[in-house]
């Protein structure tokens, strides 16, 4: 990171530039700065408008008349007494592929297992489709969960795994029967419903366990993980995979990682984590190309960020030098100073 201090009379800008993209940002940093390049479909007034707050997002992503299928509101945690969720606001769409992604001890996990029932929140309100669902236990909610160890039945082979839940829904052995053939299907797993699943490789594992999860039809997935324990080279191959099989099923996958690539390539929708808090949510692209503060800047990429100073629109001066940028609407009136 490379710093260059104005002086105090002047706005106080963080300037950065990704170092393998050359669209440049301008940002604030919390404690009185101006901040500019802001996304406006997250409810930013114009790209690059004023905002003087801190950067710790409120996390809501809805769609004009629509209820969300996934909602969380001011969800705190903590954990012998050291809070991991702080006010946390969340909003997910129905179909979409959602990232929950950053480092580790963020809170990304204990998100995922809040939706899912495994976590009750010491304060806050967890709805499904408009429903409060603080109090159904996770077996009632429609929600399915792939954990990163797979948690596959070992003495049961690749055909019992996958109709295992829907014997304990008490289905029919004839509607067990299709689906478990349609969800292998699915997963490109032809020919192994006979298999032992001790034998299989990591990523075949996986896809048993993903047939599985979606054998009960979920309004929503939940994959805490599910490609950390494999070699790159399947890493890259199933996260194909997961994303053909999100859209042709339309399911709600949330997925957890702490990946950045992981994250960029699959989703439809990015929300990056620090400390309990939402910093930013986004498309990848809008991600990676207007990080919201020097924290999504330099987790979600290689950077280099500069203390700067905006002197007209589209163009900011950092390091001694003036530069072009795509950022506009400042003022005089508009900007603080030291």
């Amino acid at each position: 990171m490379i710093t260059s201090r104005f002086p105090m009379s002047q706005p106080r800008f963080i300037a950065a530039v990704n170092s393998d993209c050359e669209k440049s940002f301008a940002e604030g940093n919390g404690d009185g700065a101006a901040a500019i390049a802001f996304n406006t479909e997250f409810g930013c007034p114009n790209r690059a408008g004023f905002h003087a707050t801190n950067f710790t997002a409120k996390g809501m992503h809805i769609k004009m008349g629509e209820t969300p299928i996934i909602e969380l509101k001011n969800i705190a945690v903590s954990f012998d007494g050291e809070a991991v969720l702080k006010d946390f606001n969340l909003s997910i769409q129905g179909g979409e592929f959602v990232t929950l992604l950053g480092p580790s001890g963020c809170g990304k996990t204990t998100t995922l297992r809040i939706v899912g029932g495994f976590v009750n929140p010491d304060k806050g309100d967890v709805f499904f489709n408009g429903k409060r669902i603080n109090d159904v236990p996770p077996h009632k909610r429609e929600v399915n969960t792939i954990f990163q160890k797979y948690a596959l039945f070992p003495h049961l082979n690749v055909y019992d795994n996958v109709a295992f839940g829907m014997r304990v829904h008490g289905k029919s052995e004839k509607e067990i029967q299709s689906t478990v053939k349609e969800m292998l299907n699915l997963v490109n797993l032809n020919g192994f419903a006979h298999r032992n699943v001790n034998l299989l490789s990591g990523g075949q594992q996986q896809r048993v366990a993903i047939a599985r999860a979606l054998a009960n039809n979920p309004k929503v997935l939940l994959l805490d993980e599910p490609l950390g324990a494999l070699d790159l080279k399947l890493r890259k191959d199933m996260q194909v995979e997961l994303k053909k099989i999100q859209q042709q099923t339309g399911i709600t996958f949330i997925f957890v990682t702490h990946d950045q690539e992981e994250a960029l390539s699959m989703s439809d929708t990015v929300v990056v984590m620090d400390k309990g808090e939402i910093q930013q949510i986004g498309s990848p692209r809008d991600i990676y190309n207007e990080p919201k503060n020097a924290f999504v800047a330099d987790f979600i990429g290689e950077s280099n960020i500069l203390d700067g100073v905006m002197l007209d629109d589209y163009l900011a001066e950092f390091a001694g030098q003036k530069f072009r940028c795509v950022d506009k609407g400042f003022t005089k009136m508009n900007l603080w100073t030291w």
